[in-house]
């Protein structure tokens, strides 16, 4: 599909228990969009995870950002990639296996941040469930300077280069802590209590 130009790749997972005995649609089901988590597309465990959603009754959009899984474009770190979901959302909610009043994102990780940014700019998405995500990323980058974690990979570099004062505009598009506000629709926060690269307290700073 398409999103700001650029051909970007997905997958879809179709409950079998809202298709009729000849495969074609019979009643439209909730959609989840399912954001993986880091920048290398799709991993096996998400297309399981995926699956197992499915299994439960929902039409599921597991969706490679720009830059992944050969869909065009440039890794951009929960920027382009907020634009990649919500015209996912676009296409869903026209397809006829989707009831489009039922639209809800999950993401992980990275995926989480986009959901969280998502859901501030569309009041379509009814539900958002964020697991381990960065949602002050001031206090994320200081956690990460503080243990000696901060990436020296290209992608980091380019994204947020020495910090909050040589990227300012990096950090303040990508500050989800800044958007609650925005978010109209039930939360479900995810978190784990021993997580050394986003610690516990992401998600407290989210809730309140």
């Amino acid at each position: 599909y398409l999103s700001d130009g650029l051909k970007v790749k997905g997958l879809l997972f179709v409950p079998k228990s809202i298709l009729s005995e000849r495969g074609t649609v019979a009643k439209k089901s909730p959609v989840v969009v399912f954001c993986h988590d880091g920048i290398s597309g799709v991993s096996k465990s998400h297309r399981n995870s995926s699956v197992r959603l499915a299994e439960m009754g929902y039409v599921v959009f597991s969706p490679s950002y720009r830059g992944e899984d050969s869909s065009e474009g440039t890794v951009e770190i929960a920027k382009g990639e907020v634009h990649d979901v919500l015209r996912a959302v676009d296409l869903l909610e026209k397809r006829p296996e989707v009831d489009p009043n039922k639209i809800a994102l999950m993401g992980a990780s990275h995926g989480s941040l986009i959901s969280a940014l998502a859901a501030s700019r569309d009041s379509r998405i009814k539900a958002i469930v964020l697991a381990y995500g960065v949602m002050d990323i001031y206090r994320w980058w200081e956690h990460l300077e503080t243990t000696n974690q901060v990436g020296k990979d290209e992608v980091t570099v380019r994204t947020y280069g020495d910090g909050p004062s040589d990227h300012p505009q990096s950090f303040k598009i990508r500050n989800a802590v800044d958007r609650a506000s925005s978010i109209h629709c039930p939360v479900l926060i995810l978190q784990g209590s021993k997580d050394t690269i986003v610690p516990p307290e992401q998600a407290t700073y989210m809730k309140q």
